[in-house]
């Protein structure tokens, strides 16, 4: 349900949940992962977490390697992560300025 072979995806981790689970810590996918994350560092630690797929065509024979779509669409993945890993870089920068913003505010106003 991705689109054609080669488009690209942006999944939410939320999306990945409810899937069959595996019997053994070996079995680990991306969704029990994102689980374990929740449950060490809690749900921040996935909060602005951005998946990127390549949606590939399910041909009803078996192929080693990646079909020309999803090969010349990697790049493009590659472009897209890159863009978004610098979008919430800057994101998380303005927001600690904010912090100490607020902070430098409510320390003058401690003084007055």
């Amino acid at each position: 349900g991705g689109g054609p072979p080669g488009s690209l995806i942006r999944i939410s981790p939320d999306a990945l949940d409810g899937g069959p689970s595996p019997l053994s810590s070996h079995g680990l996918g991306v969704a029990e992962a994102l689980a374990i994350a929740r449950m060490l560092y809690g749900t921040r630690a996935v909060a602005e977490l951005a998946i990127i797929g390549i949606a590939i065509d399910r041909s009803s024979t078996h192929a080693v390697g990646l079909s020309p779509a999803v090969a010349a669409a990697v790049g493009r993945a590659a472009d897209l992560a890159a863009d978004l890993a610098k979008a919430m870089a800057v994101e998380a920068a303005l927001a600690e300025d904010r912090a100490a913003d607020a902070a430098i505010l409510r320390d003058s106003a401690s003084r007055a």
